[in-house]
Parts: C-alpha cells; structure tokens; sequence
C-alpha cells in the first residue's frame, strides 16, 4: 500500500472473536461519520474514545444500571459487555446453544445481588449471588434471557465499561406492596400464544385451536378446531363471541362461546395480513400487518360487515384498546382514538405507548411509568411508577405485565391509583396477560400453561 493512503483500524467482535479490519478510504481522508459508518458496519459498536476503550451504547448502560438497581445493588464494584454469538452466550444465562440463534448483547455485573423477580414458595427467600447476567436484543434493546449467581463467566471479547449510576430509579425499601401469589394452574394441551377474557371463560389461542378455559375452576371446556390459526395471529372476546384472526387466510372467524362452534367469518380487504382483533360488544376491530404501514378494519359484529378502514402511519403489532365504541391505537410517537366510522384524531400531549387499557379512564404504559388520561381532554389525571409492556383491568384493578427482566405481573387500584402487589416471576417470554374475575391471567407461551394471579392476601 503506497505510504500516502490514509489507513484506519477498526477492531470488534465478530461471533466472540476479536479481529482487526483495515479499511482503506482512498486518498482523502475520511470524516468522522464516515469512520463512525464503518464502525457500526463492523458491529454496532460505539466508536471508541481513545485506543484502547470500547463503550457500549448508552441505551445499554442504562438498561445495565436499572437491573443492577431492581436487584438490590445499584453500585456493582465491575461490568462488561460485549456483541456476540447467542450460542457462545447461551451458558452463561443457563440456557443451552441450541435454544438460541442470531447475535445478542451480553451484561456481567459483579456484585451483591438479591433476584427480586424470581417466583419463590411463600417463606421462601429470594436467590442472592454476586453475579448478574443478562442479555439484550440489539434491535428493541429487550432483557432476553437472566440469571443470578455466583458463576464465573468467560465469553471472549467481554470488555469492561462505567456503570451509570445516575438518574435510575433505586427501589425504595420502605414499606412495599405485598407480593401477589399464584393462586391456580393449568397446563394446556398444547402452546398458546393469545388470550381474552369473557363470561367466566378464557379464551386462548393455540396452533390450529382455540382452547376455552373455565376461569373458576382453572379446567378445559372446549378445544375448537380453527384451519391455519398460528403464532401470528390474535384473539378477541365480547358478549358472547370469541374473534380470532386467520391471517395467511385474511380473515376473522367469529366463534359462538356458548356452544364452541364457528359462527362465520369476515374476509379482510386490502394489503396485508390480519394479525390484531381488539372487540367491545358489537364493535370489532382488526390491525393488518402490511408491507408498509399497518390498516385498521371495523366489523359491525350484528352485520359481519367491514364499514370503514384506515391507515396507520406504523406497522403492526402496537398497543391497542376496544371500549365505547372507540379504538384506541398506540403507534409511533402518538395515541390515536379511531370510531367505528374510521375517523381519526391524536389525543395531544401523549408521546410513544407500550400499552393500553379502558374503563372510562384510558390507562397507558408510557416513558417508564403507568399513565391514567382523561380520554375527553387527554390530561394526564395520575401517574403510578410502574412500567408495564402489556396491561387489562378488571372491575377496579388494573393489572400488568411487566418483561423488565422476566415477566412478573402487578395489580393497580384505581380508586386510590397506588399498587395493591407486586408480582413475583410468573414465566418466561414470550407471555400474555389478561384480567378477569378477580384476578390476573398469565400466559406462559413456552411452558404452555396458563397462570391465575390473585390480589395480596388480606391481614
């Protein structure tokens, strides 16, 4: 190489292994975006600061400091990170490389841990260890897999990085909620992957099925035969008829609760493939996944009859909530009230959901906490510090799932607006959450089996 072309070098990970490219730019010397291109080109890397130093991404060292703060050590003496394999990451959060593919981030924080979302035996202590290990998806920066203990964890290419111990909420040790228990479970015949609560019934979608669960008694009451429902699709209930998309057919078919038999279908119009049913009496609505942005359908249930659709400015899935004749979506940076007859107005000052709930009050899952809004004007009326990816009320409690590490699940009074309990870990991901009768219903995708949560023991 002639001695006056510029030469950079860049080094990363690539599958635990650390290599070295040297990347020629011509004559001219590159700017500093081009460097950082080229950088992230690599690996998603954060360009380093000196020559020795690599930093991760920031949305990482926040994530990092918030579990090591859940976990009653906010101030870890060491961590590391680094982008690999999953499969070489596998062992070190308990699991086995063949139940893993793509690449992950991986967090070590060193430490006095207490795992305070592990489910425990009543009387039973919370594992403790001084070794926290998690991964994250590199795309929507989720906790994937985690574990605490005292393990040695040897991945190559881990490189040690600053916690950020600033601005993270540190639980506080005083006084807190009761621990909400299991109070029932059920080990279905095959995986689920929806839920919808309706007349004393949970109704779950499975590959091929939908599976009707007697809320009370926790037992099997009917298992329906449905042609090409699968893992895409979603699950609807209200008065009386259990909605189910069938998107490789796009359609909704409408079940009769009563008898377990199929009541008809409607075709769905236009691009794209149905994957969401939200319904409120003899309202349906119906969220395609297109190639672009996602469409809303409404079904006059009485009719079966599409009579309007609209456009979405984001792809599905997104959060979304049935009630008083009104769909209220979350997508992009907004929240969207759309009627049955398509349109659609912003309700102002709410940015970006995670997750939407109705009873007069619109209740929504935003910027790390729980938001109550008045659906007329849209003013924030309360706001409860609890981040929940999924929420469903029932009567005066609105209960949530949190995946923040593993899925646990909350209850909110909505009378006082304070947390009745605190959930312990309930399953793994991916899981679904609906409220009814009295008490919150846990969908465990990969253990199939469905969990009852009830409120704190009283005295």
């Amino acid at each position: 190489v002639a001695p006056n072309i510029p030469m950079y070098v860049i080094r990363g990970t690539v599958d635990g292994t650390w290599i070295t490219v040297r990347v020629f730019f011509g004559t001219q010397h590159p700017d500093q975006a081009t460097l950082q291109s080229a950088q992230h080109e690599l690996n998603g890397l954060t360009p380093p600061a000196t020559t020795t130093a690599y930093q991760p991404p920031g949305w990482l060292v926040q994530e990092a400091a918030k579990i090591a703060a859940v976990n009653d050590d906010p101030n870890p003496t060491s961590a590391e990170w680094v982008l690999t394999s999953s499969k070489l990451i596998a062992p070190a959060v308990g699991l086995t490389p063949d139940q893993v593919s793509g690449r992950e981030y991986l967090v070590v924080l060193h430490g006095q841990f207490t795992d305070t979302g592990a489910y425990t035996p009543p009387g039973v202590p919370a594992p403790t260890g001084t070794v926290v290990a998690f991964t994250l998806d590199p795309t929507t920066h989720q906790v994937q897999d985690f574990g605490v203990g005292n393990q040695t964890v040897d991945v190559p290419g881990l490189q040690p990085f600053t916690l950020a111990t600033t601005n993270v909420p540190t639980p506080s040790p005083a006084s807190p909620p009761p621990r909400l228990s299991v109070t029932g479970t059920l080990r279905l015949p095959e995986t689920a992957f929806g839920i919808a609560a309706d007349r004393g019934s949970m109704w779950l979608a499975a590959y091929g099925h939908v599976i009707g669960v007697d809320a009370s008694g926790m037992t099997l009451t009917a298992n329906i035969p449905v042609a090409h429902l699968d893992d895409q699709d979603g699950i609807a209930a209200s008065a009386g008829t259990a909605w189910v998309t069938v998107g490789s057919k796009r359609k909704v078919v409408a079940i009769d609760e009563a008898t377990g038999k199929i009541q008809g279908s409607v075709k769905i119009a236009g691009q794209g493939q149905p994957v969401q049913v939200a319904a409120d009496g003899s309202n349906v609505w119906v969220i395609s996944a297109t190639s672009g942005n996602g469409l809303v359908s409404h079904i006059d249930a009485t009719s079966g009859t599409v009579t309007s659709q609209t456009g979405l400015s984001s792809g599905p899935k997104m959060p979304i909530a049935a009630a008083e004749g009104v769909l209220w979506v979350g997508e992009g940076d907004g929240l969207w009230e759309i009627r049955a007859d398509g349109f659609a107005t912003q309700v102002p000052g709410i940015g970006s959901v995670s997750a939407l709930a109705f009873d007069g009050s619109l209740w929504a899952s935003s910027d790390n906490e729980l938001l109550r809004i008045d659906p007329l004007t849209g003013a924030v009326q309360a706001r409860i510090p609890v981040f929940a990816d999924s929420l469903s009320i029932d009567g005066a409690t609105v209960w949530g799932l949190i995946s923040f590490q593993r899925p646990s699940v909350v209850a909110v009074d909505t009378r006082t607006n304070e947390l009745l309990g605190e959930g312990a870990h309930v399953g793994g991901r991916p899981a679904w959450l609906e409220a009814g009768f009295g008490s919150g219903f846990f969908l465990d995708f990969n253990a199939a089996r469905l969990l009852r949560v009830g409120a704190p023991p009283s005295g």
